[in-house]
């Protein structure tokens, strides 16, 4: 490799992942943690509320700003004094792995990072850039920031902030959306040509589930509201949404769990103690509650989005779920649970953390004009208020293969 080294940082609400990655889009070392700001409140409009008093905004931007700074510190600690020779492996959860093969002695003592992006949702972006972020609480959700925008992380790295599409699609998803076929390695040469094609459809599964459909004419966007319950739904360390899926399908499987969520006077003063592949977690009523309006807002959202589009749901010829949760879902706890349509989820494929890797490549390349071109074309509905979006969010509010 060259003497070059670039960053990658994904802003989630609830997790943050950073990588540092070479000129030929190798992964030298990642990291990952909870987003600081969680003290401010678990989802985004908890954090609105909040930044309107006093410090908060102020004291938001610091926490994740220096929380980014740390961890980008920390690996490069990592990459002069470690000795392993293991490379970094994608899958794996060992977030600090070095690949040391990258590195020539030089590399090593001289730990230059030539650019980094940032990649988040509209309201983290705004955070990091210290905007002010009440508009992307009311009508008619104006966007703090349309423009990429450069910070300085570390005294000496420049940062580039993505713009999203709009105040409910941000840099994450339409990031993610825009590289899709090379990152899933299904294409090769420069980003044209790289972005959702006709008939597909990406699902960036998190606090917020965004999603987004080229029907052919347009690409179309829309964000459902998920709360924590796909990113660290029972509040503990190192148990995140995934495990939580999983163990309200295999109860359901069972028969232990109604699947109209008619709890027994048990389940609701005592919860339930469960192990799913070797962990232990406790369910309680909150935390059904919490994954029941996840997926029905998950579930209505994307059958609402291409009802609104020009194909029908026979259309679609494949299913991206990204993200740090979409990553470990199991599509056959999906399908018990009734997240998504079965006519959808036999075309899903599993995409991984796209925004982290659409970063990846934005650092290296610069291609940040044809990025922004990209989100400019995006179109954004708001089911919010809709009755047939309604309609559909209280018709599945039941946890039933659909």
């Amino acid at each position: 490799m060259g003497n070059k080294i670039f960053a990658a940082i994904d802003v989630g609400t609830t997790t943050v992942a950073v990588s540092l990655i070479d000129e030929e889009n190798r992964v030298i070392i990642k990291d990952g943690f909870l987003n600081p700001q969680s003290r401010f409140g678990s989802d985004v409009i908890s954090r609105i509320t909040l930044s309107e008093r006093g410090d908060n905004l102020a004291n938001m931007r610091t926490c994740i700003i220096e929380a980014i700074e740390g961890s980008i510190s920390s690996m490069i600690g990592k990459l002069d004094l470690s000795s392993s020779e293991s490379a970094a492996d994608d899958d794996d959860d060992d977030d600090d792995e070095v690949d040391q093969t990258c590195l020539t002695d030089k590399d090593k003592r001289q730990n230059v990072i030539d650019r980094a992006v940032i990649t988040a949702n509209t309201a983290m972006a705004s955070i990091i850039l210290g905007k002010n972020i009440t508009s992307l609480g009311k009508a008619p959700f104006d966007m703090p920031f349309n423009e990429e925008s450069i910070i300085t992380l570390n005294g000496n790295i420049t940062c580039h902030v993505l713009p999203g599409a709009s105040a409910f699609i941000g840099a994450d998803s339409a990031a993610g959306a825009m590289f899709i076929h090379w990152l899933n390695n299904e294409t090769t040469g420069d980003s044209s040509g790289m972005s959702l094609v006709a008939g597909e459809m990406l699902i960036d599964l998190g606090t917020n589930g965004e999603m987004l459909l080229n029907d052919g004419t347009r690409m179309l966007a829309l964000s459902a509201a998920c709360g924590p319950a796909f990113e660290n739904s029972t509040r503990a360390s190192k148990i995140y949404g995934k495990t939580t899926l999983s163990a309200i399908a295999y109860l359901l499987k069972r028969g232990e769990l109604d699947r109209n969520l008619v709890l027994d006077d048990d389940f609701i003063q005592n919860g339930r103690d469960i192990t799913i592949s070797g962990t232990k977690l406790h369910l309680d009523a909150r935390i059904i509650r919490e994954i029941q309006l996840a997926t029905a807002a998950i579930y209505a959202s994307a059958v609402f989005l291409i009802e609104q589009s020009d194909i029908s749901m026979d259309d679609i010829k494949k299913l991206y779920i990204a993200g740090g949760f979409g990553f470990y879902l199991s599509l056959s706890d999906a399908e018990t649970i009734g997240l998504l349509p079965s006519k959808l989820l036999c075309k899903a494929v599993v995409a991984g953390n796209t925004s982290l890797m659409a970063a990846e490549k934005l650092a290296i390349t610069g291609d940040i004009e044809k990025y922004d071109s990209f989100r400019k074309s995006i179109i954004t509905l708001q089911p919010g208020g809709n009755e047939r979006y309604e309609e559909l969010f209280r018709d599945n509010l039941t946890f039933t293969k659909r």
